[in-house]
């Protein structure tokens, strides 16, 4: 697919080149994730985007810290979709490439993407552990 174009606030901005999604031996999607080019993020559960296609979505964002250095206009998303029609805004705002790197911005992953990485072996200093869980007590208090 040829370069995407989005319109914010009557401007126009070329994208970065369609690319497919990551793959990495770690944190399967199901199903993949959608690639997007970020508008903006706004009321810090919100964002606007143009996928693929040119069509323009509002999707919800699992993040609501500031996301400082996260929400650059034009910048490469990765979405989930959710087609259930419970949610609002079926589209998730998941990953976003910044300065060449993937950024995770749903904060309710980061204990699946170490467990996944673990059981991968991608950890080379965990990987002689035969037991993985999550969030264990080691002290007698909660985790």
């Amino acid at each position: 697919m040829s370069d995407i174009l989005w319109r914010a606030n009557g401007h126009r901005k070329q994208l970065a080149p369609s690319r497919k999604v990551p793959k990495t031996k770690a944190m399967k999607f199901d199903p993949p994730l959608e690639p997007a080019g970020l508008i903006r993020r706004y009321k810090r559960f919100l964002f606007d985007a143009t996928l693929e296609d040119g069509t323009l979505i509002t999707g919800s964002c699992p993040n609501t810290g500031s996301m400082r250095g996260l929400t650059t206009p034009g910048s490469r998303i990765w979405l989930s979709r959710n087609n259930d029609g419970k949610r609002k805004y079926p589209h998730r705002f998941e990953l976003i490439e910044a300065d060449g790197t993937m950024v995770g911005v749903n904060t309710g992953l980061p204990n699946r993407i170490a467990e996944e990485a673990l059981r991968a072996g991608l950890i080379s200093d965990f990987a002689g552990y035969p037991l993985i869980r999550r969030e264990q007590n080691t002290d007698g208090r909660a985790a």
